[in-house]
């Protein structure tokens, strides 16, 4: 029941911003901090602006409230998934200081092969993001930390992600 409760809550959302809206920020601050060459600076910025983008999502407003056929309902629900997609991918590569395949990181130009030669994993729990560096065994450091709605995170709770 939770999870219809969940759909609801989101369905007859009223906030100010569509679901169209999002996106095409979602999609400047990665283009612009997030790119295939990268800096430390770029990126450090790009958390505080992605957070802001994910915190919008507070606002959005579903403006179709059928349940048949409803693809502003999809299109929101897919919003919801890839905010915590890209927060990931901008955190991660904040935290990851190395150039790896196309993804190059002009303040780290050479490869780290004894420290990155591994996935990085993102837990999300409902008031931190935590990523696991180096090995399965190795330390978990905490990179960022933050408060959402419980409208947000009811459906995010335990998700794992590899980046």
């Amino acid at each position: 029941m939770e999870s219809l409760d969940n759909l609801d809550k989101l369905r007859y959302s009223d906030g100010e911003l569509s679901t169209a809206e999002i996106p095409n920020t979602m999609q400047d601050v990665m283009q612009e901090h997030a790119a295939v060459y990268r800096t430390s600076k770029t990126l450090s910025e790009g958390k505080g602006k992605i957070d802001e983008v994910v915190q919008s999502f507070e606002n959005v407003k579903v403006t179709d409230k059928s349940l048949i056929w409803n693809t502003d309902m999809v299109e929101t629900l897919e919003l919801h998934n890839l905010l915590g997609y890209v927060a990931t991918t901008m955190y991660s590569a904040e935290a990851r200081n190395e150039t790896r395949g196309a993804h190059a990181h002009e303040n780290h130009p050479d490869r780290d092969d004894e420290d990155w030669m591994k996935h990085t994993v993102r837990w999300r729990t409902l008031i931190r993001m935590r990523v696991r560096r180096k090995s399965s065994t190795g330390p978990i450091v905490t990179i960022r930390w933050m408060r959402m709605s419980a409208r947000w995170w009811s459906q995010c709770r335990g998700s794992t992600t590899l980046v």
